[in-house]
């Protein structure tokens, strides 16, 4: 556990590149967490370089430049990272995928057709009132079913989907990440798994999850930005997200206790992951004096 100045003095040295979470590390709720920018500047006053990571696929990364930006240090589009674009840059790897069954955020949609992508949107699947009505439904032709996060999720885009995954051959399942939940301030609404389990029941189709906690992904963005992972750190406040990220892509990790998990969980029998360090929170970097 981080406390004294000569812990964060030594944790500082040890890396020269942090991959952060955003909500939960930087901001909670909307509202800026404390010593965030003060951490934020000390990181990049002493070198540090900085990756921003989310597994929010409601919000493309164009959005998210101005949130950041506001924090006076210097970020380009290319230092940040969200579920919704990972899905789109993995199914990049697939060159047989033209067209895609997107359930989803308009974010998911422009970050696949950002990407070259054909998009069919998850509003075209069609309403049902029984049973037998799928019997007779024509599924999309496609390559690739991307599920996020869908604040306007239904049932029938849940049976589109499964149905479009059963009809086409060699369709690709991915799913933008595995949260169980979101937290919001002291309240929680189900996460991507209430899609993803949906989906997978029904098709006996496990989902590629293209976010955290991907090793994937997280060899994606050591390899973009010619990161030495020895000298790299995830930040974050899940340890099924963030901190699992880092174990599967053989990277450092530090949790903060400013979000999702308590202390409790942390020493839990059947923790998801096992952070190597943990802080009250991300401002404490900046300021070891610094209270949440």
């Amino acid at each position: 556990t981080l406390q004294s100045p000569s812990d964060v003095h030594r944790f500082l040295d040890a890396y020269d590149n942090f991959v952060l979470d955003c909500d939960g590390v930087l901001w909670q709720g909307g509202k800026d967490l404390p010593g965030a920018e003060n951490t934020l500047k000390k990181l990049v006053a002493m070198g540090k370089r900085l990756v921003f990571l989310t597994n929010n696929s409601t919000k493309t990364r164009e959005q998210y430049l101005p949130k950041l930006q506001r924090f006076g240090i210097p970020i380009a589009l290319r230092d940040m990272y969200t579920a919704a674009y990972a899905a789109a840059s993995y199914l990049k790897r697939f060159p047989q995928v033209k067209r895609v069954l997107a359930i989803g955020s308009a974010a998911l949609y422009h970050e696949l057709t950002s990407l070259g992508f054909e998009v069919v949107r998850g509003e075209v699947a069609p309403t049902i009132t029984c049973d037998d009505d799928y019997a007779r439904v024509t599924p999309a032709v496609v390559q690739a079913v991307v599920c996020g996060y869908d604040f306007s999720l239904t049932y029938a885009k849940m049976a589109f989907a499964s149905l479009c995954l059963q009809t086409n051959p060699g369709c690709i399942f991915v799913g933008t990440s595995r949260d169980t939940y979101d937290q919001l301030n002291d309240r929680r609404i189900p996460g991507m798994t209430a899609l993803l389990a949906g989906v997978e029941a029904c098709t006996g189709m496990t989902a590629t999850i293209a976010g955290k906690p991907s090793g994937v992904l997280a060899g994606v963005i050591v390899q973009e930005h010619g990161f030495d992972p020895a000298r790299t750190c995830v930040v974050g406040d899940r340890l099924d997200s963030d901190i699992l990220l880092g174990v599967n892509g053989g990277l450092s990790t530090l949790l903060v206790l400013s979000g999702c998990t308590t202390p409790d969980q942390v020493s839990a029998p059947g923790a998801p992951a096992v952070p190597r360090y943990v802080a009250s929170h991300f401002g404490l970097l900046g300021d070891p004096a610094a209270r949440l």
